[in-house]
């Protein structure tokens, strides 16, 4: 959806929906949030302890971030050799900011210190317009983390809590600052329902599910609507962008997501599988991460083809999917791998450092 959506944004923006619609891509990020709150609780439970947990998490998001980052760095340096560099990303196109995107600083408020406002400490890199969603999912996930596994220790050590703050800085932002649209507020609603789902006894009616998901449907007809009045009666341009992405709607296409997921889970026949097949569904997710990483860069360096904007979307989808593949195949697929060999070494170190500090003793 997102990879659809940014190809019609830059390739035909006549095509792509009116900002008192809600973008295709957008709704794929509020999905996405939603998929990845409900998937991390779960995950959760495999760690054992916080440390585990953020070495789980870096090898899955890094082993693919980090070579589609340099990719990105590649793609970017091409296109500003042959002065074809989108000129609205050019300010963004320094290596201090490929620092900060490693560091998942990118898009992180900050304080003014004149206004004393919220402000944006560093931007994405270049063409990697949709990193900026990566960083608040991995602050969220180092927050999720540390809260869930030593909150006991808070309340034991009470002077730990500015600690806890600062990791937690950038999604307690966007929940009680509005930055970055309430997308954790999504993220919570997915995490929330994996654990209703756990504790669930019991079930729903099959006509409850299918009641409920139109009624979803219906509201969301029905705040396509309002945000389209809002749109048409909006004093400024900015304001109607802020409509895009829009807390009613979020709210809605998450309570969509949780129900079609309990639906699914208790009446698997639910939904035909001719109409999602699951072999290919799942396929392409194993490679959805890397996608997402790449495709916005590498839709700049495709405009490059002598193509029709028809041809050229298809051309564009199509080449995104194979180069997200071959890359992935070499990364992302093996982030287990990662994970094991890092736990490894870790575990290594640490029997290496117990030894000579007995050794120390002995002596």
């Amino acid at each position: 959806m997102v990879l659809v959506g940014h190809t019609l944004t830059c390739y035909c923006p006549q095509w792509s929906l009116p900002g008192a619609w809600p973008y295709i891509q957008q709704i794929g990020v509020i999905l996405f949030f939603c998929l990845s709150g409900f998937l991390i609780a779960h995950s959760r439970r495999a760690a054992s302890s916080y440390g585990d947990f953020v070495l789980r998490r870096f090898a899955r998001i890094y082993s693919a971030y980090l070579p589609c980052l340099l990719i990105i760095v590649c793609i970017d340096t091409l296109l500003w050799r042959l002065n074809i560099y989108p000129r609205e990303y050019a300010h963004n196109f320094n290596m201090p900011l490929v620092m900060a995107n490693v560091l998942m600083l990118n898009s992180a408020p900050v304080f003014s210190k004149v206004h004393l406002s919220l402000l944006f400490g560093f931007q994405q890199f270049g063409t990697a317009r949709p990193l900026w969603t990566l960083s608040l999912e991995w602050w969220t996930y180092m927050a999720f983390g540390l809260w869930t596994f030593h909150w006991t220790t808070l309340i034991e050590r009470p002077r730990l809590l500015p600690l806890f703050l600062l990791i937690s800085w950038v999604p307690l932002v966007n929940v009680f600052g509005k930055y970055g649209a309430d997308l954790v507020v999504v993220w919570l609603i997915g995490a929330a329902y994996y654990h209703y789902l756990c504790r669930k006894r019991g079930g729903m009616p099959r006509m409850f599910y299918r009641l409920i998901l139109f009624l979803l449907v219906v509201g969301f007809l029905l705040d396509v609507k309002i945000m389209w009045y809002e749109a048409v009666h909006a004093r400024d341009a900015a304001d109607y962008i802020l409509t895009a992405y829009n807390l009613r709607l979020m709210l809605i296409i998450a309570a969509f997501f949780c129900f079609a997921i309990g639906a699914t889970l208790e009446y698997p026949d639910i939904i035909p599988k001719r109409l999602y097949y699951p072999r290919a569904a799942e396929y392409l997710a194993r490679y959805s991460f890397t996608l997402y990483l790449l495709q916005h860069s590498l839709l700049y360096l495709l405009q490059l083809l002598p193509l029709p904007p028809v041809a050229l979307i298809i051309v564009a989808i199509i080449a995104n999917n194979i180069a997200a593949l071959l890359v992935a195949s070499c990364t992302e697929f093996h982030y287990r791998k990662v994970y094991a060999f890092l736990k490894a070494r870790i575990q290594k170190q640490s029997v290496d450092t117990d030894g000579s500090r007995d050794a120390t003793h002995t002596h």
